[in-house]
């Protein structure tokens, strides 16, 4: 079976990224091309699209897509950015003609390496990707070590794959072993440095370093929360922005001087606000709002905006989710200190029913690059 995956894989990278001169698509292509020049702005706006529905075709469609990013028409130049993005597979490059030249440069060169690989070498990338699916498989069923093993046949084939090295060290992750892990993104992210989801787990890392032991890596682990935000030019990456109210929160609790403790929570406020509007608008699980929740209580905690904390504590009961049980009580005598000194009866708190309490960790797997 494994044979005949790998041949198919190598038969659909020869019909697509490898297709001889002459085609029906190629025709297509230099047509779309064409008309890219036409005086007509509905004749491009269709160009355009034709162009971003012909992956495989690199070498042929980028370049007019990049000149197109100059249209005088801007639903030219935009619907040009989106097929670029398409085509090349960077959901999260800004439309500057500049970035995608210099992405292309790269791109290209990597595109003729591969144009130039004999039928075996073909296979052996080919093998890689099937050993990075099994291993992804594994991952999802717990079974890190077999994953680990397969990962390594991933990119001991083909080492310039930075989902590949991502993944493995996601594996790590999950085995406890943080220093491998960052090694094996750090790896990815040599390879592909707009790689968003390989800053997202760099940063848990490190987060998870400064926990655990006495290392400090907050800075470091807010610098790639902070990359993989900007890196996200469509303003859904919910993780990341959760991942840097995480940070922050972690960062104030542990500052001693209040001034300085009190900025912190208060840049932690801002990121988790934002985390919220985005998990919310995205419609995601009721588990990953309920961790954003908690996430949120703890930090207008810390702020001491009790009856915000209590507010995000009854969604999270809402959403069919405990809070922890220290941190419930904590808020409780607060919010009872409070409404004494106002002269007013106290909120009444979620009953605690056995609920499944928010693992307040991050989600337990990314999908591969």
């Amino acid at each position: 079976m494994r044979a005949v995956l790998v041949a198919g894989l190598v038969s659909g990278l020869a019909g697509c990224r490898f297709g001889g001169p002459g085609s029906g698509q190629e025709r297509d292509v230099r047509n779309a091309v064409a008309r890219l020049k036409s005086g007509d702005e509905e004749a491009r706006r269709a160009a355009v699209q034709t162009l971003m529905r012909m992956s495989g075709n690199e070498k042929q469609i980028v370049p007019p897509l990049i000149e197109a990013l100059d249209d005088p028409d801007a639903v030219v130049q935009a619907t040009a950015a989106d097929a670029l993005r398409s085509v090349l597979r960077k959901p999260n490059m800004p439309n500057s003609r500049s970035a995608w030249e210099e992405l292309w440069r790269r791109e290209k060169t990597k595109i003729e390496k591969r144009e130039k690989l004999d039928p075996q070498e073909r296979i052996k990338l080919a093998k890689a990707n099937v050993k990075n699916e099994e291993g992804y498989l594994e991952m999802r069923r717990g079974r890190f070590k077999r994953a680990e093993e397969l990962f390594l046949e991933a990119v001991a084939a083909d080492p310039a794959n930075p989902g590949y090295w991502n993944n493995l060290g996601k594996c790590n992750a999950n085995q406890g072993l943080l220093p491998r892990a960052i090694g094996r993104y750090q790896r990815a992210l040599e390879e592909d440095p707009s790689f968003a989801t390989a800053h997202y787990n760099l940063g848990e890392a490190y987060l998870e370093i400064s926990r655990r032991t006495a290392s400090n890596r907050t800075l470091a682990a807010l610098g790639e929360a902070e990359a993989a935000i900007k890196l996200d030019r469509k303003n859904k990456d919910w993780t990341s922005r959760w991942l840097k109210a995480r940070v922050l929160h972690h960062m104030a609790v542990t500052e001693p001087e209040s001034v300085k403790r009190a900025d912190l929570y208060r840049s932690a406020g801002n990121a988790i606000d934002e985390a919220k509007k985005i998990v919310v608008r995205a419609t995601r699980t009721r588990e990953e709002e309920a961790e954003v929740r908690k996430t949120a209580a703890l930090i207008a905690y810390g702020r001491e905006l009790y009856y915000a904390a209590y507010k995000e504590l009854v969604r999270v009961d809402e959403l069919g989710y405990d809070m922890d049980s220290d941190f419930a009580t904590r808020l409780e005598q607060a919010l009872r200190r409070e409404a004494y000194s106002a002269g007013v009866e106290p909120p009444k708190m979620p009953e605690r029913s056995g609920k499944e309490t928010p693992k307040g960790t991050p989600p337990a797997l990314r999908l591969p690059y």
